[in-house]
């Protein structure tokens, strides 16, 4: 029997399939299609509900398994309807609730990270010399907020390849009006030398570090090498908890499309893979919507998170990322 209808069923395969949007973009997407479900399924028997939020949720973690904000939403979701209730209406209540508030708060996120960065691009009052990385929805806000209040920035973007989402981003800053520099990817060590601070978001962070597009590991060793400070932009709730292992496991689940880099007839093995870790320790500041963090702030507030082990996800393996330590 098939638990969803054929449009939530399209969309988690979309989801699935969307590798240029970002981390806050997509689970912004799987909280509607929670949302959409929980509509549906408002009438039906509770062990139904049940059954039907798990199996979404493990196509939701299929569909993006390396986004914590969707692991963390959909942890959330299913605790909430593990409670005990007496009617069908009063599960959708409270699972609609949990999903709700989730999304505003990832909604907010933005605006508090945003405000939170305005002071470390307002260091001088020349123009400021700012490298991102990939696309990511919290940098891109903290730099229009920055252009709006009139501070004086030069950006610099990778193109972000295979997929061009940094291009992207790029061109979208470019047409509110801010001075932004396009690089090929192979650049950024170099860019670093050049600029004055660097912002990266992140699609999660967990104990075994930033889990971000390929190149913020060679970002941030060169920003650590030549002094430069390095800022992560990123809400908590892409934070991955420890109770769920260190972090994603991109060796099982970060294989891509060979097309995507080479359809040549050669005969090439290709590794197309997006995403990296990269050691906490190397950054300057962690900032979010709970505030500055260091790296110990971050260990701590991984340690204390919430999580609703459903047997759901599994678990993330030992990655030997640690051995960058």
């Amino acid at each position: 029997m098939a638990v969803f209808n054929n449009s939530l069923s399209h969309e988690v395969a979309a989801i699935g399939e969307d590798h240029v949007s970002g981390a806050t973009a997509l689970a912004l997407r799987a909280a509607e299609v929670l949302s959409s479900f929980i509509t549906i399924a408002r009438d039906w028997p509770l062990r139904r509900q049940r059954e039907g939020l798990f199996t979404l949720c493990a196509q939701l973690f299929q569909a993006q398994p390396n986004m914590a904000a969707i692991i963390n939403l959909c942890s959330a979701a299913m605790e909430a309807g593990q409670r005990n209730f007496r009617q069908p209406g009063e599960w959708a209540d409270e699972v609609g609730k949990v999903v709700e508030n989730f999304h505003r708060q990832l909604l907010r996120s933005n605006s508090a990270i945003a405000e939170l960065t305005l002071p470390k691009l307002s260091r001088t009052p020349n123009s400021l010399r700012v490298l991102t990385h990939s696309a990511s929805s919290s940098v891109e806000e903290a730099l229009l907020l920055a252009h709006r209040q009139g501070l004086k920035l030069s950006v610099v973007c990778t193109e972000t390849r295979p997929m061009l989402e940094g291009r992207d981003m790029a061109e979208r800053l470019a047409g509110a009006g801010l001075d932004v520099t396009l690089i090929v990817d192979a650049g950024i060590a170099l860019a670093v030398q050049e600029s004055d601070v660097c912002l990266v978001g992140a699609d999660a962070i967990g104990l075994g570090g930033v889990v971000n597009k390929l190149g913020t590991w060679s970002m941030a060793l060169a920003a650590r090498e030549t002094g430069v400070p390095i800022y992560v932009l990123c809400s908590t709730l892409k934070f991955w908890p420890a109770a769920a292992g260190k972090g994603p496991r991109l060796e099982r689940y970060d294989l891509h499309d060979a097309r995507e880099v080479y359809d040549g007839l050669a005969p090439l093995r290709v590794h197309n893979r997006y995403f990296e870790y990269t050691p906490l320790d190397w950054f300057t500041a962690f900032l979010t919507d709970a505030g500055e963090m260091r790296r110990t702030d971050v260990t701590k507030y991984l340690r204390q998170m919430p999580y609703f082990d459903a047997g759901l996800f599994p678990a993330s393996g030992e990655n030997n990322h640690e051995r960058h330590h």
